[in-house]
């Protein structure tokens, strides 16, 4: 007896909600072209990061969201088993920002939009999705799950973007919240051996309070926070002159407006072309974790950005001895907020009380930190359904 039916999540630009959907078997055949997954092959979600001050787009589509996603491979059509090694334990990382060559979705071969999973296409907040190879990054052993699903919010446009500057003038870094996000920018100073000395690190808490401080006093601003964009316009240096503006910069990750003809407008907002940037990105962090468990063994040891170590056991269900490699180190370097249990069916057995290992969230607990519009990352863990269901492969 089928106790369970599948749902999706879908995100409504108009209302700025997610809705519910129950999707039943017999109303998904026939869907899709086989076609257009030749080139893709079938992944697993094994955890998706949502930032819910910054995900949910006016411009999206009716999508799943989800950005950030963790995967493992589910299955390889033949056609790419000989470019695409199969490893059902490797985990990779799915670059979210992809093209519509990449998805199959225009026949015109002169197109080359950029796409976004969770705005243009479905995203993570699910249990299956169908992905091109090319978009899949091997995740280091020793890199937090939690990382990989939030790497490409800062660290990614930071990385592909600082060396644009003259870091040694004065420089703005404008974020949500100081004391959460400080950290993804660190990281990025560190590896290039940046002093921080003519950084200066400001929130909306803090522009609140001192705003005519800081008029006119940078040469280059990085605006991580849509809020404090004419703040990042009203900072930075303006002398009225065309000839000033490759000297004057301001950065932005997210569509920003020129206002002035004397400074230059960057677009920090990644592109396919950033999936190269991603996995260096992903190699920092795995030297980071490298370099924090030397800390870990020795008093003398330099200064890193903070680190919060993420718990992992290894364990073995055989009754015979067995050799257990020693537990890899893991650390958490990228802020986020609370970990949920996913659950992608809706319990038709009224009497049951579902015990989940994790809280779980309702759509309303979502839609309202959609409607805070604060900075807050959650990761999303799909956890195994133990009744019988009439789940599909892809809904």
């Amino acid at each position: 007896m089928v106790t369970q039916l599948p749902i999706k999540r879908i995100y409504d630009p108009k209302t700025k909600k997610i809705k519910k959907r129950i999707v039943f078997a017999e109303n998904e055949n026939g869907k899709g072209n086989l076609g257009s997954y030749q080139n893709k092959i079938t992944v697993k979600i094994k955890m998706t990061g949502i930032n819910f001050e910054s995900d949910f787009h006016e411009d999206a589509r009716v999508v799943i969201p989800g950005k950030g996603m963790v995967v493992k491979l589910h299955s390889i059509p033949p056609n790419l088993e000989s470019v695409f090694e199969f490893n059902s334990k490797r985990k990779y990382l799915v670059f979210p920002y992809t093209t519509c060559k990449l998805e199959n979705r225009h026949i015109e071969n002169t197109c080359e939009c950029n796409l976004l999973y969770g705005k243009d296409i479905d995203g993570g907040l699910q249990e299956f999705m169908d992905v091109p190879y090319e978009l899949l990054i091997p995740v280091p052993e020793n890199i937090s799950l939690h990382d990989g699903c939030f790497v490409t919010d800062i660290l990614v446009p930071f990385y592909s973007n600082i060396n644009k500057v003259n870091v040694n003038y004065k420089t703005l870094i404008l974020l949500n919240d100081i004391l959460k996000e400080m950290n993804e920018i660190l990281i990025i100073l560190k590896h290039f051996n940046i002093q921080q000395s003519s950084f200066v690190f400001l929130d909306s808490s803090m522009v609140l309070n001192h705003a005519s401080s800081y008029s006119s006093r940078f040469h280059t601003v990085f605006c991580f926070n849509k809020s404090l964009s004419k703040f990042a316009e009203f900072s930075c240096i303006s002398t009225g002159k065309t000839l000033t503006k490759s000297v004057y910069n301001i950065f932005a990750n997210f569509p920003i407006v020129a206002q002035s003809s004397d400074k230059t407008y960057h677009s920090m907002i990644p592109t396919y072309q950033d999936k190269i940037a991603c996995v260096k990105v992903l190699e920092i962090l795995s030297q980071l974790n490298t370099e924090q468990k030397e800390v870990l063994s020795s008093s003398n040891s330099p200064t890193l950005p903070i680190a919060k170590q993420v718990s992992q056991t290894n364990s073995s269900s055989s009754s015979s001895p067995t050799l257990i490699s020693p537990p890899i180190p893991r650390f958490a370097w990228i802020w986020h907020e609370k970990d949920y249990d996913l659950v992608n069916f809706e319990d038709l057995d009224v009497d049951s009380t579902p015990k989940h290992k994790r809280t779980y969230q309702t759509i309303d607990d979502m839609n309202r930190l959609i409607k805070s519009s604060t900075l807050s990352r959650i990761c999303y863990i799909n956890r195994k359904t133990n009744k019988k269901s009439n789940l599909l492969l892809k809904v």
